[in-house]
Order: C-alpha cells, then structure tokens, then sequence
C-alpha cells in the first residue's frame, strides 16, 4: 500500500509541475509584443516631393541672367549700329542666342525633373515596401512564438490535469483494494 501512495504522490507532483509549467508559458506569451505592420512614411519622400514640385536650383537666377545679357546686348547694339538695317540684323543675332540659352535651360529643367520624379518615385516604393514586409515578417514571427507558447500551455495543464485524475483515480483503487 505504501508503494501505491507514493506512486500517486510522484504522479500528483508530476501533474502539479505540468499545470505550473504550462501557466508560465502563457504568461509568458501575453508578454510576446506583436507589432504592427503599417507602412511608416521615410523621411526623405517630403524633400524629395518638394524637389519634384520646385524648380531646378538655380533655374530662376539663369532666366534673370539670360534676359540681363539679352538686354544689355540690344542696348548695346542701339547706341551702336549705324543704320537700322544692322541694328535689326545683331537683334535678331541676340534674340536667337537669348533662345538657345532658354531652351538649353529648359532642357537641363526637364532632366532634373525626371531625375527628380525618378527619385521620389523610387522612395515611395522601394523603402516602404521593404519596411512593410519587414514589418510583417516581425509580426508573424512574433504570432508564431506566441501561438507556440500558448498551445505547449494548453498540452501541459491537460496533461498535468489529466495526471492529478490519474492520481485520483490509482488511490481510490488502492484504497477499495484495501479496504
């Protein structure tokens, strides 16, 4: 009979310590953070929208360059030329050099421009879909190890409450066996 008892003794400790061990492991889950998945702004789409939007540094100090030279050629040419015939011909010379420089300008605009357009779009995309799959990976990496706890939990307080049964169970035989 002594063996019997200290049996269901070992068997009650047993379930005791798997009941105990399987609510420390769902303590331990509810300290699992899962975090959220959410696309988080990067910090450089701002200048780099206002760099899209804005005009090329320096784009509106040409334009003042361009017309300052044109005008002072012209006022040049008027206090020169000997007869109109000139003056409308050197005008004419000024105002053709006065658009290639607007249009080279208006060229070196469109570049930036596009490398602008090129860069924000690049920001936009890449880097906030990196972040968010990275994200997302954390979070079910996070639900995993959580799950992991809480179902090792369950399997540990059902065994431990099935082995207290068992407990139960061996030394009520024991005593009718007895007694």
């Amino acid at each position: 009979m002594s063996a019997a008892i200290v049996a269901a003794g070992i068997v009650a400790v047993g379930a005791g310590y798997k009941i105990a061990h399987g609510i420390h492991q769902n303590n331990l889950a509810k300290k699992v953070i899962v975090p959220n998945a959410d696309l988080k702004a990067n910090p450089a789409i701002p200048l780099a929208q206002q760099m899209f939007n804005g005009r090329m540094p320096g784009a509106a100090n040409a334009e003042q360059n361009i017309a300052g030279n044109q005008a002072n050629a012209v006022g040049s040419v008027e206090r020169n030329a000997t007869n109109s015939g000139q003056a409308l011909a050197l005008i004419s010379a000024i105002q053709g050099q006065s658009n290639n420089a607007y249009q080279g300008l208006n060229q070196q605009e469109g570049n930036y421009k596009l490398n602008a357009f090129n860069n924000l779009a690049s920001l936009q995309t890449g880097d906030q879909e990196r972040q968010y799959m990275n994200d997302v990976r954390k979070r079910q990496e996070a639900i995993g190890e959580k799950s992991s706890l809480r179902g090792s939990g369950a399997q540990n307080i059902s065994g431990g409450i099935n082995d207290l049964g068992s407990a139960a169970f061996m030394a009520s035989q024991m005593k009718g066996n007895n007694g």
